[in-house]
């Protein structure tokens, strides 16, 4: 039951898929990987949560070479988008990486 937002729908797809690829990559072979999504008055975050650590600085989040790419071109198409990206990590109990749109 999450509101419409004005978005591309590629575009989103796209960041979901690389935050998965992210969340797979660092996540353990047993570990679990978890989507969740929540409203608030301003906007919708989508949180793509896992069991291993995210092994990047967040000021390389903009670097689109190397490993991180996809993550690269996702917050890229974040901000494209009036979003946020949000990158928590706690060592090896696990990582947050999520995004937030304006609701319209």
């Amino acid at each position: 039951d999450l509101p419409p937002v004005q978005a591309d729908e590629r575009r989103i797809e796209q960041i979901l898929l690389a935050f998965l690829e992210s969340a797979s990559r660092n996540a353990p072979v047993e570990g679990t990987i978890r989507i969740s999504a929540r409203t608030d008055s301003d906007n919708i975050t989508i949180e793509v949560q896992h069991t291993g650590s995210v092994i990047m600085q967040q000021t390389n989040a903009k670097s689109l070479s190397g490993p991180n790419t996809g993550f690269a071109l996702a917050n890229h198409l974040v901000e494209l988008h009036n979003g946020k990206v949000r990158v928590e990590s706690d060592g090896e109990k696990g990582s947050i990486i999520a995004f937030s749109l304006p609701l319209p």
